[in-house]
């Protein structure tokens, strides 16, 4: 079964919850009427009975995710096969035996339903290969190109549910010879270019090379029609082709130019490091990466090598993906969005600026931002900027740097001045401002007294993210009553167009925007932005709908339209970041719901 992004988010919030949870929590963070949610429990049964757990319902108290146990176990006949073996068959009798299978043979052979096998072949269509019908029954029947895609995907589906080593696995179902082969040149030539890949993309080009040669001995034949950028064609490529052809060679098998090119291609996509000997053809862009990263999200980016190397691996494939229209799958990009909002849209802004011609789909951008989160957690692990401002006297600042320096870490950098010091200083520089009055500043502060204590200092650090004040200095409320996003992104658009803080053609980049994935939330509230160079004056624009829309994902009635100048850039990450403290506290939002509803004029 394949789930849509309600059911997936719906199966994470069960399995996150250790008791049991109510129908209308549940349809308040999924955003949805509670029938919904009774309707998408009841789908998913099915989906996970074959992955032993069953959903426990209580009237009048919740609903939870339990481990569920058959039985009648000891009873089963043995004819009966588990729900993935019998996948596994039936994919393999289609792709590698390329039988014609129907539903009386099939359900006859498992002794099981024709729905179970109906459940069974719609799963191989969405997950392994396409299939084809007629009256004699199901088969395949696919270019060369897809062939090699669904036998790759074939191979992620055993080796995900198997515990075997990788190549003991592919040998039970492709030719021993060719696996052989195939490990023996691909060793030779990882000894030579040690850094040519990672251990991962290892197992990768294994799969791909054992595949290839597979259809290969077949008589199968694959061409091509895209060209390699000749940035990328490298001394380490070339070396990859005489792998290829010493392959061939001891196999017997004649090759085509276009198998070769083919080949190839696949493995530049397939994110190794082949094209990595042409550094300067990548370095600016990497570079002006980081920086317009470092500027936005306000840390200093640029000396983390884990990073730039991880950029470095990444980027000059993705331009190749892109370039050719190759889509590689994220598999966490949605919860990315949901749990790092503030890097997922932070790395959007960058790139939009950094790639202006190119289009990144939703799935790079995760790749990017699972980059950048985890150099920004291993930056805040090691050291916390730290601002205390006191204005009592000299004493008494360091009787309170003396009290901090107790409470936070070691690796924390704590700058402590008087206040008449402080309009030296760039408040966006440090992480945690403290200070014993009040700041003339919309950037979040704790305001503490002089007697604060450790503990206090510490639950302050603890629970910044959840405390922070949220303050907008140019925003806007709108009261809507459109069908569509586009009707209210246009309405929207020209409120702002109207008063010069945004360009005409702001519209336009927010659709765009819009194209790379969804900026939708469970909770009903949609953060729909454009391009910073279309913008004049920074703007939040607060829209409440009459009636929820369908944006993409979910179901919404409250927008809040993110306008963010070139020349606040710096300030981004402080927005972004208040944004969504209003996007993850649903009692905020019921505020924002109730004080927009009474409303008595359209805008202010």
């Amino acid at each position: 079964m394949l789930l849509t992004k309600r059911q997936s988010f719906l199966v994470q919030l069960l399995e996150k919850s250790h008791s049991y949870i109510t129908v209308k929590e549940l349809a308040q963070k999924c955003g949805c009427s509670e029938r919904t949610i009774h309707y998408e429990l009841n789908n998913l049964a099915d989906y996970l009975a074959e992955n032993s757990k069953v959903i426990e319902k209580r009237s009048g108290v919740g609903v939870m995710l339990t481990e569920h146990v058959a039985k009648n176990n000891l009873t089963k006949t043995s004819n009966k096969t588990s729900l993935h073996k019998r996948r596994v068959e039936i994919a393999y009798q289609l792709l590698f035996q390329e039988k014609i299978l129907s539903y009386n043979l099939l359900s006859e052979k498992y002794f099981v339903s024709k729905t179970s096998i109906k459940r069974d072949l719609d799963y191989i269509n969405n997950n392994i290969v396409s299939l084809n019908s007629n009256y004699q029954g199901t088969f395949i029947e696919q270019q060369p190109e897809a062939l090699f895609l669904a036998f790759f995907r074939f191979n992620e589906f055993i080796l995900s549910h198997e515990n075997k080593d990788h190549v003991v696995l592919l040998k039970q179902y492709y030719s021993s010879e060719i696996v052989d082969f195939c490990l023996q040149e691909l060793a030779f030539f990882l000894d030579k270019n040690q850094n040519a890949f990672a251990y991962n993309d290892s197992k990768n080009i294994l799969n791909h090379l054992v595949i290839f040669f597979f259809n290969l001995n077949k008589g199968i034949h694959y061409t091509t029609t895209q060209i390699l950028s000749k940035n990328i064609r490298t001394k380490t490529l070339f070396s990859f082709m005489k792998m290829i052809l010493s392959v061939a060679k001891n196999l017997s098998i004649e090759l085509e130019n276009s198998d070769v090119d083919f080949l190839v291609q696949y493995i530049v996509f397939n994110k190794s490091s082949l094209i990595q000997e042409n550094e300067n053809y990548y370095h600016a862009i990497i570079k002006n990466l980081i920086n317009k990263m470092s500027l936005i999200i306000n840390v200093d980016f640029s000396k983390n090598q884990f990073l730039i190397e991880r950029l470095s691996s990444h980027i000059p494939s993705m331009l190749e993906r892109l370039k050719n229209k190759i889509m590689v799958k994220n598999e966490f990009s949605h919860e990315l969005k949901l749990n790092y909002p503030e890097m997922f849209n932070a790395v959007i802004m960058a790139t939009e600026d950094v790639f202006p011609n190119i289009d990144l789909n939703e799935n790079e951008v995760a790749f990017i931002t699972i980059y950048f989160q985890a150099a920004l957690e291993n930056i805040l692990t090691d050291k916390r900027k730290i601002l205390l401002v006191c204005s009592l006297g000299n004493a008494a600042l360091a009787f309170l740097q003396h009290r901090f320096n107790h409470a936070i870490k070691n690796t924390d950098e704590l700058t402590a001045v008087s206040y008449e010091n402080i309009n030296n200083l760039a408040l966006e520089d440090y992480q945690y401002v403290f200070s014993t009055l009040e700041l003339n500043t919309n950037y979040p502060y704790h305001k503490i007294s002089l007697l604060v204590s450790e503990q206090e200092i510490i639950s302050i650090i603890n629970s910044h993210d959840k405390v922070k004040s949220i303050k907008f200095d140019n925003y806007f409320k709108l009261i809507t009553d459109f069908n569509n996003k586009e009707q209210i992104l246009t309405y929207a658009t020209n409120f702002l167009a109207q008063r010069n803080r945004v360009s005409t053609d702001f519209l336009e980049s927010i659709l765009n925007r819009e194209k790379i994935g969804s900026t939708d939330f469970p909770t009903g509230v949609a953060t729909p932005h454009g391009a910073v160079d279309r913008v004049y004056q920074t703007s939040i624009v607060f829209i409440k709908n009459n009636r929820k829309i369908k944006w993409q994902d979910y179901y919404v009635d409250l927008i809040i339209l993110i306008c963010i100048s070139q020349q606040d850039l710096k300030r981004s990450r402080v927005i972004i970041s208040d944004i969504y403290n209003i996007i993850n506290n649903q009692d905020i939002l019921n505020e924002i719901r109730k004080d927009m509803e009474n409303m008595n004029n359209n805008n202010y």
